[in-house]
């Protein structure tokens, strides 16, 4: 019904093929829903039972075959009521760094059980107990939990500090901690299949699953009401549960990066983890960045967006440079008026940080600024380059391969909650090349360090360097850039895997394909 009237009065260019998108099908619902509230106003709306964390009512059921649990589950326990043991293991099971765990952990033990205060410690008592060698370190960690509101300082003069536990915080902890592990801890959670036929519903709303209206919207227009006509909830993860459009696929956003010939294999699709991996002095950086210049001056003309490069190992003037050429088509003596113009804008729309040498080259510093750039500057393309030049927090009792995919957790939860797009670029072995120099074809999971860098990335690219595809190239270059598409998360979306080899211009920071060339890369990265 919803479809129906969104037909009759959305314009041609609301819909792609059958299927609206999303954005037209909220105005449509707030237009429709205040008229429905203006002729009749709705009911007040009963009052949802307090909930902690992600623990809320739940949404509609799904209208096709699922499991649903006969009686809600328990309400979450108080604080007061858990066991100590349990709230030990709620912080190790939790989503932070181990050297967080370890300092929350012995505030934990030290601190009073009743008030979650009072607890004494030394900044070397802490890196004993978080097996850190560095103050610095231990500072800085400090910091960064105090930060998240989970701990708590209090300096004294001459003495230790005296930390402790937010409650609340300590609460969401362990509220995700029982949610995670409630089928576990609750053993007498039992399931019925739904019937195969529909839900009943009235018009007016969706079924709440017992065969009933769901509550009108509530006048405030908070939360996420059933849509008055058709069944269709403000909340977007409900359209998903709609019937798909006849060709059976829903409309994805996709961009393309800006190289035609590299189309068919990659097209960016936000929120998206890419890495990008290649020996020492392969051109990765420059490719990165490449697709940054070019990321910024289509999409991100076109959606009002920036870019920003963090860079350890490059300097303001290489940025400079390549910016300057790619907006004017290589290096330019005097700037015409348009020129001018044209590099200012290109400048405007890229951004560049570089870490003081004094301070700290911390991922959760990276993170902040990650997030304060996405959520107030437009910044929507992150270049992270490269990955293990910062400054390592791993504990000496966790292995490098945890240490990545913790690391690689953490990333792809700011990615996917700014929706984002993030490059990160990381080195491989140089044994990636034999001893003549001969292409040595690699995978993303060969990245230096950990094969978590493939496992969790939404798209890879191996990137090397040779001369030894000289003798096939159409374009008579003698040196070629070999690109590896080797990952997409949906191939069908992101573009699917293969191999180009490409001649890259530094003067002018062009990129073109080389069809000769390319041929025999395939056939020695096949």
């Amino acid at each position: 019904m919803l479809l129906q009237t969104l037909q009759t009065t959305a314009s041609s260019t609301d819909f792609v093929g059958d299927w609206p998108p999303i954005e037209v099908v909220i105005d449509r619902y707030e237009a429709m829903a205040n008229q429905d509230r203006v002729s009749t106003p709705a009911p007040p709306q009963e009052p949802r039972p307090n909930c902690i964390g992600h623990n809320n009512a739940p949404p509609d059921p799904p209208r096709g075959p699922a499991t649903w649990p006969i009686s809600d589950p328990a309400a979450l326990p108080k604080l007061e009521d858990v066991r100590f043991a349990q709230q030990i293991e709620a912080i190790i099971d939790s989503h932070y760094p181990a050297i967080w765990k370890l300092i929350l952990l012995k505030v934990r033990l030290r601190c009073d059980h009743d008030t979650f205060a009072n607890a004494f410690a030394s900044n070397a008592t802490l890196m004993r107990a978080a097996s850190v060698k560095d103050e610095r370190t231990i500072r800085e960690a400090i910091r960064d939990i105090i930060k998240d509101r989970i701990l708590t300082r209090e300096d004294r003069d001459g003495r230790a500090p005296s930390y402790g536990l937010s409650r609340e915080r300590l609460q969401e902890v362990i509220s995700d901690y029982i949610v995670a592990n409630r089928e576990k801890l609750q053993q007498r959670r039992r399931t019925k299949p739904l019937p195969s036929e529909p839900l009943p519903s009235s018009v007016g709303g969706t079924s709440n699953g017992r065969g009933e209206p769901s509550d009108p919207p509530s006048p405030s227009g908070r939360g996420n009401p059933s849509h008055p006509v058709g069944g269709v909830s403000a909340d977007p993860s409900h359209f998903m549960q709609q019937p798909l459009p006849s060709n059976g696929r829903r409309p994805s956003i996709t961009y393309p990066c800006g190289y035609p010939f590299l189309h068919n294999h990659l097209r960016w699709a936000p929120p998206e983890l890419g890495i990008i991996a290649g020996p020492y002095g392969c051109g990765k950086s420059t490719f990165n960045r490449l697709l940054a210049y070019k990321w910024a001056d289509t999409v991100g003309r076109k959606e009002n967006a920036r870019v920003s490069i963090v860079g350890w190992e490059d300097k303001i003037h290489t940025i400079k440079r390549e910016v300057l050429r790619y907006a004017l088509g290589g290096d330019v003596a005097t700037l015409t008026s348009p020129q001018a113009k044209r590099l200012a804008d290109m400048e405007g729309r890229v951004g560049w940080t570089q870490r003081h040498p004094d301070d700290a080259r911390l991922l959760s510093w990276y993170c902040d600024l990650v997030e304060h750039r996405a959520k107030h500057d437009r910044v929507r393309f992150f270049v992270f380059d490269p990955f293990n030049e910062h400054d390592s927090t791993r504990a000496p009792n966790q292995t490098e391969t945890e240490y990545v995919r913790e690391m690689m957790i953490k990333f792809r939860k700011l990615v996917h909650g700014l929706g984002i797009i993030m490059v990160v670029v990381t080195h491989v072995s140089a044994k990636s090349y034999d001893e003549n120099g001969k292409i040595k074809p690699f995978r993303i999971a060969n990245a230096s360090g950990s094969v978590q860098f493939g496992n969790k990335a939404d798209r890879g690219i191996c990137i090397l360097r040779t001369s030894t595809l000289s003798d096939a190239s159409t374009t008579g270059a003698s040196e070629h850039m070999v690109l590896h598409l080797d990952k997409a998360k949906d191939e069908e979306v992101m573009g699917r895997r293969g191999t180009v080899a490409c001649v890259f211009d530094p003067k002018s920071m062009t990129l073109e394909a080389d069809e000769g060339a390319t041929a025999k890369a395939r056939e020695a990265w096949a």
